[in-house]
């Protein structure tokens, strides 16, 4: 008898998880096993990246990090959110401080908001820096010319950037040095 009721009892416990798993299963969309219907080229400002974004079930999916990546945001994935953050809230210029090129009518919290957001994208193009010189001694090991060829190009770009943003920080602080 008591064989039968630990049966009954597991029986119903089964039954319990099965039926509460298959009802939350239902509220739950997923893309897992859905058919791309098509692949798009994404280009940022006419230059074309190496992900593609895709179309399932007529919504259109694109590579974010990538994206962001390319436009100097940082993406970070937290639980079940992703945030992006970019310097404001408007297409940026590709430095900062290259929509100014004179210092004197700024204002000092604008110039301190201006090297921040100098110094954030700094960073993230930094970690890109990181990111593309992995690549390459990838591609190196693999002997895969074009690759090398495409990071290394990449990389130049980003070298440039960062020297950029370098000069923009010291212009910056030189001219909240003399507000002082």
């Amino acid at each position: 008898m008591k064989k039968m009721s630990y049966a009954l009892i597991g029986f119903m416990a089964g039954a319990v998880v099965m039926f509460s798993t298959s009802a939350l299963a239902d509220n739950i969309q997923t893309l897992v096993g859905k058919k791309v219907t098509k692949e798009y080229q994404v280009k940022i400002n006419n230059n074309a990246i190496s992900d593609k974004a895709i179309a399932i079930d007529g919504k259109t999916y694109l590579p974010v990090r990538k994206i962001s990546n390319e436009l100097g945001a940082a993406v970070t994935v937290d639980n079940d959110n992703i945030s992006i953050t970019t310097g404001g809230g408007k297409e940026q210029p590709s430095s900062p401080v290259e929509a100014t090129s004179d210092y004197s009518n700024e204002s000092v919290t604008s110039l301190n908001s201006l090297i921040e957001t100098t110094k954030t994208r700094l960073q993230l193009d930094k970690e890109q820096k990181e990111r593309v010189q992995e690549k390459i001694e990838q591609a190196k090991k693999d002997n895969f010319q074009p690759a090398i060829d495409e990071q290394s190009t990449k990389l130049k770009a980003i070298n440039e950037r960062i020297d950029k943003f370098n000069k923009d920080i010291q212009e910056i602080e030189a001219e909240l040095k003399t507000r002082k």
